[in-house]
This record gives structure tokens, C-alpha cells and sequence, in this order.
């Protein structure tokens, strides 16, 4: 069409003896050219009506020619100038648009493609009526929706019902237990469980305008159930639509192994228990026979305070209560050692360290001096509370007693161990040192499960030890210096 309209301007241009600027029609030609939408097609266009317009004014004027004649030709120059100018930007814009709309095209065909196929539940939720709902109440600060949500906590369950889940992938219909059908959904009401706890900070954050919000909740499925699960919100960053992208995992197989793994610990903690109170039987039924054996003899002596000729009644009183001190204590030693092999939860109190540590040493005293170890006590008097259970810091101090004991069994002289309780500025230290040939090689491997330096050694003992007194906020490490015996340490903060 520009090859054919281009012919029949110059004809008309140059044959004929019309004396307007004919050649300005040449513009068309130049708007036809750039219609391709290629840059080589405007120029050669272009560059072929600036050529017809030369030589037709040179042949229609020759090499003299009037004032009015190169007027003309300026202007129809001039005009397929600008006309070429302004068709090349357009053609630049076209193009422009057309590479941005491809690549958006492939941004969005990418976006979809993650959408479908990805392994994460995604939802596309609408927050606008929540917005909305925000407006109108026109709390000046996050602080005041806080408040207002403290003061009426009703506002969270109603709040709930205004985000509408818009789409969902394929992995979130699966997790919800529905078909891919996303007017099913409706809004985040019927997807939280009533257990969730998480909405109000999730509406704090998107009030405030943070980009985003994580956090771990349960969530129904369409046959009633819950499946806890793992979510991230991102909010619009000061964009006028309220889009929300909720992305969740399914956590039940993580939160199956963290069950399973803390029912066997406490499985191998009571195992550990009771295989220390298996070492500890003889100690344990010298402990109890002493209260017994004074029992029975405040009993005879009561008897016989009452069986003279004069009965003695202060005499025979003193004995019967010293012998029910003596049942109530060893009521606490069969108390404490039913504790010590029970499975119920462990509850954390303020305690007297001084009283545990005096007790765990009770404990072991048989044991000890059936290895000759000699164990002496340096206990401080201004030790503060700590907060913690006495049956496990018991077993603790029992287990680095007893390995101290057992690491001298081939040492020649003196055995000694010594128990130190000193106070620090926030808390409490005990160090248990004895005098054997210390530890070789690396400390830490001492506390790893299964690692053992005994032949007959289940290599659980100091692990479970240090599990102990991690949860109660302490820590506990070993140092030794060849030949100067072992130091075992651990440190417990004060109760608050």
C-alpha cells in the first residue's frame, strides 16, 4: 500500500502541473510504513519519500526555481520529517508496550504455574471489608485497636468474618480436605479452628501496615478435623487493594515426631531413674533402716519408761515422739524415692538447694564408703532458691557422686570427693570434684548419648544430666587436669 500510494503521489508530484505541496501527501506513506511496527520499514519508507521529493521538484523546477516552488518542498520536507519523528516514538512505545505486555504475560503465566504446582498451601484472601471495618471505628494508633480489642475481645470473632478467601491452590484445597472449588471457602472464619489464638496479632500487624505476619495455628478441613500448620501473611505495601497471600504448611508429621520424641525421653529419663535407683538399692534400705531401727528402739524404751513400778510419762512421751519423727522420716525417704520412679509430669518450684544436695548425699553415703570415698560437704549457708524439681536435681547430683566414685575405683590412697555449693550473683554453682586420674581427650564427648568410658557403661547418663539441668536454665560442663582428678560443674539461676 505505501509502495503503490508512494508511486502515485510522485506521478501527480511530477507530471502534472498542480502547484500545491502535493508532495505532504508523502506523510500517508510514512504513517502506512510505520504501521509494521518495524523500525527498518519507517526509515527506508522515510528515507524513499525525502528521495521522490527531491528529484520531482528538480524536475518540475529544474535548476532555478521559484521562491514559492522551494517553500513547498520545504514544507512537505518538514512535514515528512515531523510525521517520521513522531511515527518512529510511537513505533518505540509499541514496542516498549509489547515487550512489557510479554513479559508480564510470562510473570503471570510463571505466578500461576508456581500457584498450581507448588507444594505449599497458598490462598489469595481479600482484606478490604476488614479495612473497611477498621475505617470506621478510626483508631488513631495500633496502640488504641489493642486496647479496644482487650477491652472487647468479641471484636476478634467478628473480625474473623470479614477476610474472604478469594482463590486457592491445589495443595490448600487438599490440606483443607475440599474440592477445587473456591466459592466453597468463603471467608477465614470457617477456615481457623477455635483453638487459634493467632488472628488478633495478624490483625494488629495488618492494621499497622507491616508487610507481613507468621505464626502457627490449627486449621478445619471439611470433615471437622484440625491439622496444625504453619503460615506466613503478606500485606499490600501501600497499594489501594487489600490482597492477601496466606501461605501454609502442614506441620502434623512434625508435630507426630515431636511427640513421639518427647515421649521417648521421658521414657529413657525414667529408664535412666530407675537403673540409677537399681545401683542405689543398698544405700536406699540402709537409709530406710535407720529410721526403722530408731523407731523400734523409742518404742522399747517408751515401753519400758511405762512398765516401771513408777511410770516415767516424760520419758515415755519423748520416746514415742521421737519415734513418730522418725516414722515421718522415713515416710519422706519412701515418699521421695516413689517420686523419684514416677512418670508424672515434673512440676518446677522454688527450692532449698542446700536441702536437695544434703539429701542426694544421703543417698549415696552406703555406696560411697562401700568404695572407700570419702565425701565431704562445702556447702554455703547464704545459697538463694532455685527454681526447679528436687527429684531430678537429685538425680543429677546422685549420677556425678556415683561416676566420681566409680572413676577412683583403681585409684591407690586416699579417695575423696568433695561437694561444693557456692552462691553467685544470679544463681547457684555446685561443683563435684574427685581425686582420680582425671579425664583424656575431649570433655564435650562426655556429654554426647551413648558415649561411654565404662565397660559395662550405657553412655546416657551425664547426657540426661545435662538435659536436666538445661531445663531447669542451667548449664553444666566437665574440666580436668591429668592426674589432679575431674571437675564436673553446673550452675542453676535463682528462682525469681
Amino acid at each position: 500500500m505505501a509502495l503503490v500510494l508512494g508511486s502515485a503521489i510522485f506521478v501527480v508530484d511530477t507530471f502534472t502541473p498542480l502547484e500545491g505541496a502535493v508532495a505532504v501527501l508523502y506523510v500517508l506513506v510514512v504513517l502506512i510504513a510505520a504501521r509494521s511496527g518495524l523500525t527498518d520499514d519507517l526509515f527506508i519508507a522515510s528515507a524513499c519519500v525525502v528521495m521522490l521529493t527531491v528529484v520531482a521538484y528538480l524536475w518540475s523546477h529544474g535548476p532555478a526555481p521559484t521562491s514559492s516552488s522551494l517553500m513547498r518542498a520545504g514544507v512537505s520536507l518538514a512535514a515528512i520529517g515531523i510525521a517520521s519523528v513522531l511515527a518512529y516514538r510511537n513505533v518505540m512505545a509499541t514496542q516498549s508496550l509489547l515487550k512489557a505486555n510479554d513479559a508480564l504475560r510470562k510473570s503471570e503465566q510463571r505466578y500461576r504455574r508456581m500457584f498450581a504446582t507448588s507444594r505449599i498451601g497458598v490462598l489469595e484472601e481479600d482484606w478490604s471489608p476488614l479495612r473497611r471495618m477498621l475505617d470506621g471505628f478510626d483508631f488513631r494508633t495500633t496502640a488504641e485497636l489493642a486496647r479496644h480489642i482487650g477491652e472487647h475481645p468479641e471484636m476478634i470473632a467478628e473480625a474473623k468474618r470479614f477476610p474472604q478467601i478469594v482463590a486457592a491452590n491445589p495443595e490448600a484445597h487438599q490440606m483443607l480436605g475440599k474440592a477445587p472449588d473456591t466459592s466453597s471457602l468463603g471467608s477465614i472464619d470457617r477456615l481457623l479452628a477455635p483453638t487459634d489464638r493467632t488472628f488478633e496479632g495478624a490483625l494488629l500487624a495488618f492494621a499497622s501496615g507491616a508487610p507481613s505476619f507468621e505464626g502457627e495455628t490449627e486449621i478445619l478441613r471439611s470433615d471437622g478435623s484440625t491439622i496444625p500448620v504453619l503460615f506466613s501473611l503478606t500485606f499490600p505495601n501501600g497499594s489501594d487493594e487489600d490482597a492477601v497471600l496466606a501461605f501454609m504448611i502442614d506441620i502434623s508429621e512434625r508435630k507426630h515426631a515431636q511427640e513421639a520424641m518427647l515421649a521417648a525421653q521421658a521414657e529413657l529419663a525414667h529408664a535412666a531413674r530407675v537403673a540409677t535407683l537399681g545401683e542405689l538399692t543398698a544405700s536406699i534400705t540402709h537409709e530406710v533402716n535407720q529410721p526403722l531401727t530408731a523407731i523400734v528402739t523409742s518404742g522399747n524404751a517408751a515401753l519400758r519408761w511405762l512398765n516401771r513400778d513408777e511410770p516415767d510419762l516424760p520419758e515415755a512421751i519423748a520416746s514415742v515422739t521421737h519415734a513418730v519423727s522418725e516414722g515421718k522420716r522415713a515416710s519422706a525417704i519412701v515418699h521421695r524415692i516413689r517420686t523419684f520412679l514416677t512418670k508424672t509430669p515434673i512440676e518446677h518450684a522454688p527450692l532449698d538447694l542446700r536441702e536437695v544436695l544434703n539429701d542426694a548425699a544421703r543417698l549415696v553415703e552406703r555406696d560411697l564408703s562401700q568404695h572407700n570415698v570419702v565425701l565431704r560437704l562445702a556447702i554455703a549457708r547464704d545459697l538463694p532458691a532455685v527454681s526447679g524439681d528436687a527429684v531430678e536435681l537429685q538425680q543429677v547430683v546422685v549420677n556425678l557422686l556415683l561416676n566420681a566414685a566409680q572413676a577412683m575405683s583403681e585409684t591407690r590412697g586416699r579417695r575423696v570427693t568433695t561437694l561444693t555449693a557456692s552462691r553467685l550473683a544470679d544463681g547457684v554453682q555446685v561443683v563435684i570434684a574427685d581425686s582420680g586420674p582425671g579425664i583424656s581427650g575431649d570433655l564435650e564427648d562426655l556429654f554426647r548419648p551413648f558415649f561411654t568410658t565404662k565397660a559395662n557403661g550405657m553412655g546416657m547418663g551425664l547426657a540426661i544430666c545435662r538435659s536436666i539441668v538445661t531445663s531447669h536454665g542451667g548449664r553444666l560442663w566437665a574440666s580436668s587436669e591429668k592426674g589432679e582428678g575431674a571437675k564436673f560443674h553446673f550452675v542453676l539461676p535463682k528462682a525469681n
